[in-house]
Order: structure tokens, then C-alpha cells, then sequence
């Protein structure tokens, strides 16, 4: 197995404390359509609990992120059958591996963010790895409600990429 560089996962752990949600100024919440198809391959949802107790406190693989929000940040967030798979066979710290990392956060090679249409928005990041983030969730980890709106612009504000529109 090849062994994944200390700052490499911690960068993995970094990429999704900073959620794909941002404050709106409206009144009138959406609800995200009942029928919409996912567009992407990340549609489900890792073990976080045992994903985050390994990776922050029994491997200790971040210096920033706490258990409370490596739980928060990967409830909000959508993985690939394939990193549903890694995470649920792994033992130990020896298990965040080459396999895990690219099952889990595929590379990509522009940075930005894109709405899939199915609530949910895939980020690639500065460390060149794929994130997708549930919109609803990462905004409920923020205390907020998602207003249903997923893009560059929500009720006269603007972003230079796509993003979850989250208010309250």
C-alpha cells in the first residue's frame, strides 16, 4: 500500500471544513426538487463517525480539524460508491492510502465549483481534489436553511463560483 503524506491527508481534512454554503439575504426558503436526478457519481454517504474518529483522533492526521467538525463537514458532504467501500473496510491508519484518496476525492485539474442540478455541488480544490457537497446539509452544519439555490448568483449577491445558497 502506498502511504498518503501527513499534509496531503490533512489537506483532504482542510478542503471540506470550508463548506460550499454562503449566507443569503431572502426570506423565502426553497425546498430542493422532490424528483431531481443525481448528475454525478458521488451520491451517498461515507461512515463519518468512524472515518472522522480514525482520521482525527486515532491516526491524529489533522493539527487543525477537531472530531465535531470532521464529523459536521463529511455529514454534509457525498462520496462514490467505490470510497463507501474503502471506508467501510478500513482498520487503521494504514488504510489511508492511494486507494482511499482516489476513490474518495478523485483528482481534478481546475480549480472551481459546479452545480450538479441534483442538490449538490462538486468543488476541485486548490490540492487538486474532487469534493461534492450536499447543499442541504452543509448548510444545516452552519445553522442555516438551504434556499434551494445552487450557482453563481442568489437575490442580488454574486460569488466567483458556483455555490449552495444557504440563509438564516
Amino acid at each position: 500500500m502506498v502511504k498518503l503524506s501527513r499534509s496531503l491527508v490533512g489537506m483532504v481534512g482542510i478542503g471540506l471544513v470550508s463548506l460550499a454554503c454562503s449566507s443569503g439575504s431572502g426570506d423565502t426558503p426553497k425546498s430542493a426538487p422532490a424528483d431531481a436526478a443525481p448528475a454525478n457519481a458521488a451520491t451517498e454517504q461515507i461512515d463519518y463517525e468512524k472515518f472522522c474518529k480514525l482520521f482525527v483522533t486515532e491516526c491524529k492526521l489533522s493539527d487543525t480539524l477537531t472530531l465535531p467538525e470532521c464529523v459536521s463537514s463529511y455529514r454534509a458532504s457525498r462520496f462514490s460508491a467505490a470510497c463507501v467501500g474503502e471506508v467501510a473496510a478500513m482498520a487503521g491508519c494504514g488504510d489511508f492510502d492511494g486507494a482511499f484518496l482516489n476513490a474518495c476525492f478523485p483528482s481534478c485539474s481546475v480549480p472551481g465549483a459546479v452545480c450538479n442540478g441534483d442538490g449538490t455541488v462538486t468543488q476541485c480544490r486548490e490540492n487538486k481534489r474532487e469534493y461534492t457537497v450536499d447543499c442541504q446539509r452543509s448548510c444545516v452544519a452552519r445553522s442555516q436553511i438551504w434556499t434551494g439555490e445552487c450557482g453563481v448568483a442568489f437575490e442580488g449577491q454574486t460569488s466567483s463560483e458556483d455555490k449552495c445558497w444557504c440563509k438564516g
